[in-house]
């Protein structure tokens, strides 16, 4: 999803507009699931919104980078990928920042 320094929110954003788009498929795939991978889609596209505006706290972005210099580095990639699978289905982001907050008190974890 990203790299540890200079993050560039804009990869999130594509990481969060693919899982929408694939989310979107799913609910054409499964009608009996439609409503909860709509539900997750338009999740996901808020968030992707979000960090294309860059609405997001910079002293979480500059937290989540020192992770990269830390005993943790090799968990923020599966932290990553394991909480995008899971928006709108098993966790709820009420912003970018709740997301980026979970990745890190995750991966300390």
């Amino acid at each position: 999803m990203t790299s540890f320094h200079a993050v560039d929110l804009s990869v999130w954003a594509e990481s969060f507009e693919g899982s929408a788009d694939w989310r979107r498929q799913k609910a054409s795939e499964y009608p009996d699931d439609a409503a909860r991978n709509l539900e997750a889609a338009a999740q996901l596209d808020s968030l992707a919104a979000q960090f294309n505006a860059g609405d997001v706290d910079p002293e979480l972005v500059a937290e989540y980078e020192s992770l990269g210099d830390s005993d943790v580095a090799h968990r923020v990639v599966e932290v990553e990928s394991e909480l995008l699978k899971q928006v709108g289905f098993h966790r709820h982001f009420a912003n970018a920042d709740d997301f980026i907050r979970a990745i890190i008190e995750e991966a300390r974890n």
